[in-house]
């Protein structure tokens, strides 16, 4: 196990500050008040400042979140790659090995007589110019004649095609999608005889005849477009996002288990809520939030008083851990007294171990102008409770931690001493981790603890976890403390209103 402090100027902070580094391993085990930078050593100009001290196991790292990885899209250049090279063929030309080029197909669409005609014409005057030169002999004059007469196919079919102006309409960029041509058809007196030709066949399929790549595709194969962004993954939302919003139930238990609350004690709540609901109840969000309150409610026992016959004397012990606010409770609890009652009220200190604790109870029955003893022994105590007449009686105690049981043993002889009627209430602050909760419950169960006082319930809501242990315990809360301050009083807080703090409907 690792032990550190942690020091700073809310309680709050500091433990948001402890949740988020190590979550719920972390174990609060005191926290006090001091006071630093005080004039030359004293509380003079002291800046108040609070100190938590917790331990945590060594293997737990702080927690962190995880970057989420996303699979780089596709570029351009990737998708139009498997398309023109579908369309360019395995021999990095413009067109496919064994492809039939476009003069070709036309050269062949021709009628043969009016094709054999024009050839035989067009060598004889190739042959006579070549003829006439005598600088080539034979074969190369053959070679360049056949040259010449493609380079003439060539042009003539370029002409055709500036003089039919062929439209290709494009509906869609699918590579496997056959473009349409629409051919107009020129008037007959504006044709020109010489290149007029007869009608032309059906087209070759696409397998046989592919024509080459348009500028705006070979821009398309070069050019990376740097504003392109890879496209974001759909995040499907979770089980308990999905019916957080139409399911009220869901709702409940997201609550309740960031309340600190277990998960069996959440379950076996939702249970019996749920064999409450009837089918019309489930279908009114507002049906299921009331019947969770008076099922919450039911869990819940608040017994703000301290139970006395008229005429019989109390002694009230407050217990606890370190820097809990049992004398801060105390002191506000005899004032609420002393003021409805008026009995007459004592105030005694028990806390051997910090002498300011027993200075500060004394201004606290000083102001309230009641009697204060401070006994060191059992036989003292003893001999002040004889000789004290007062009907109400309130000890203060030490505070302990969970190594501390020779003082809890000290402790449980001074209550064991006593022969009046006992009560003895369990002060625990409510920003405790869960599981050091029902350990101090086990730790103090020997004083006989009847009742369970909350305090700083300013400073967090975790109250899933009291509730599941004072169930569990079957011990009442009495009081609630909500302020260290001594001015602020007790809260006047019911079973309703605690089970709606704990469901997240107080507002």
């Amino acid at each position: 196990m690792k032990y550190d402090k942690i020091r700073g100027s809310s309680i709050a902070e500091m433990m948001m500050q402890l949740r988020s580094q190590y979550g719920q391993s972390v174990y609060i085990i005191q926290t006090r008040e001091i006071k630093q930078g005080g004039l030359f050593g004293s509380d003079l100009l002291a800046k108040k400042q609070y100190e938590i001290e917790y331990m945590v196991s060594e293997g737990d790292a702080p927690y962190g979140k995880a970057k989420p990885q996303r699979p780089a899209g596709r570029t351009v250049l990737e998708r139009s790659l498997p398309t023109l090279s579908e369309r360019r063929g395995e021999g990095g030309s413009g067109v496919q090995a064994g492809a039939v080029r476009p003069s070709t197909v036309v050269a062949a669409a021709r009628s043969e007589p009016e094709a054999t005609k024009s050839r035989e014409a067009r060598r004889d005057i190739l042959s006579s110019s070549a003829s006439g030169t005598g600088s080539t002999s034979g074969s190369t004059s053959g070679s360049t004649m056949e040259t010449n007469l493609n380079d003439l196919d060539a042009l003539i079919d370029s002409l055709k095609a500036l003089k039919t102006r062929t439209v290709e309409t494009r509906p869609s960029r699918d590579p496997y999608q056959e473009p349409v041509k629409e051919t107009p058809v020129a008037p007959a007196d504006t044709v020109s005889p010489i290149l007029t030709s007869p009608v032309r066949p059906a087209r070759a399929p696409l397998n046989d005849v592919m024509e080459a790549p348009t500028r705006e595709e070979l821009e398309a194969l070069f050019r990376v477009d740097a504003e392109e962004e890879p496209e974001p993954i759909a995040v499907r939302p979770t089980g308990g996002e999905r019916h957080q919003d139409r399911n009220p139930l869901a709702r409940i238990r997201d609550r309740l288990i960031e309340n600190q609350g277990s998960v069996a004690f959440v379950d076996r709540f939702l249970q019996r809520l749920e064999r409450s609901l009837s089918e019309e109840d489930r279908l009114h969000p507002n049906r299921v939030r009331s019947r969770s309150i008076e099922k919450m409610k039911d869990m819940i026992r608040v017994t703000p008083v301290i139970e006395r016959e008229h005429g019989e004397r109390k002694i009230v012990f407050f217990v606890g851990p370190n820097g809990s606010g049992k004398t801060t409770s105390l002191a506000k609890l005899a004032y609420r007294y002393q003021l409805e009652e008026a009995p007459a009220i004592s105030l005694y200190s028990l806390d051997l171990h910090r002498v300011a604790a027993t200075e500060q109870l004394k201004t606290y029955a000083a102001v309230l102008q009641v009697p204060f003893f401070s006994p060191l022994f059992e036989s003292d105590f003893r001999e002040y409770l004889d000789r004290d007449g007062s009907q109400l009686i309130f000890v203060d105690t030490s505070g302990m931690g969970l190594r501390n049981a020779d003082r809890r043993d000290e402790l449980v002889r001074f209550i064991e001493c006593v022969k009046d009627s006992v009560e003895v209430h369990l002060v625990l602050p409510v920003s405790i981790s869960p599981s050091l909760t029902e350990k101090y419950l086990e730790f103090f169960e020997p004083t006989g603890f009847e009742k369970i006082l909350l305090t700083r319930l300013d400073e967090a809501d975790f109250l899933a976890n009291f509730i599941e242990v004072a169930d569990k315990w079957k011990r009442p809360f009495s009081f609630l403390n909500n302020s260290p301050e001594v001015s602020s009083p007790l809260m006047n807080a019911g079973p309703e209103d605690l089970a709606r703090m704990v469901l997240g409907l107080n507002s």
